[in-house]
């Protein structure tokens, strides 16, 4: 899978340099399979003489849905409005969530190494 997610990739981009990647439903993923992008979303300039710093890979996840929860449930009992939570509140929740939840990101390399922010 980790080969196959990457001949896809370098193939997109050489089509294209302005690609764009959607991984769905990354908590279903086995943990570590996604690492396999790590070379093309991580500091290089060229991989393979391609340039990948033109496309775009997004995550999608229901990592850190139960925090989330948590924190609208919270702001209910406090008399706050759910529409007054911030990404600053979230953003440790997910990104907590990412590394140490079951699923494709799951101890991570990109999520280690700060190469994907929520």
């Amino acid at each position: 899978m980790r080969q196959w997610i990457r001949d896809n990739v370098t193939a997109m981009v050489k089509q294209c340099e302005r690609s764009l990647f959607i991984f769905d439903e990354m908590d279903k993923l086995t943990p570590g399979v996604i690492d396999a992008i790590k070379p093309f979303i991580d500091f290089n300039q060229f991989v393979d003489s391609v340039d990948y710093r033109k496309s775009v890979f997004i995550f999608l996840s229901n990592t850190g849905g139960t925090g989330i929860t948590k924190t609208a449930y919270d702001y209910h009992l406090s008399g706050r409005e759910r529409t007054d939570i911030t990404i600053k509140d979230l953003e440790p929740l997910i990104n907590s969530g990412a590394f140490n939840e079951d699923g494709g990101l799951y101890k991570s390399d990109i999520v280690e190494k700060n190469l994907i922010d929520a």
